[in-house]
């Protein structure tokens, strides 16, 4: 999906149920934007913003709310 940081989630396409993998879209842990590309990042409470995928299957793009290392809204 680009350069930026992969989200280790178990959060399946709201849609459609297909696996997808989810990227950082800023994302700050305790007060700092986590700005460097290419890593996988395990979500802690510390951690607040976005994180983003495409699903391949059903062709959509999904957001997510992240607070406090919770994956709370999927729009």
């Amino acid at each position: 999906m680009g350069a930026f940081n992969t989200i280790k989630s178990k959060t399946k396409c709201p849609n459609c149920n297909n696996p997808v993998e989810w990227q950082s879209k800023r994302l700050v842990y305790d007060g700092f934007l986590v700005e460097n590309a290419m890593q996988t990042i395990t979500l802690n409470r510390k951690m607040d913003g976005e994180m983003h995928t495409y699903c391949e299957n059903c062709k959509k793009s999904f957001d997510v709310t992240i607070a406090k290392g919770k994956e709370k809204r999927i729009k």
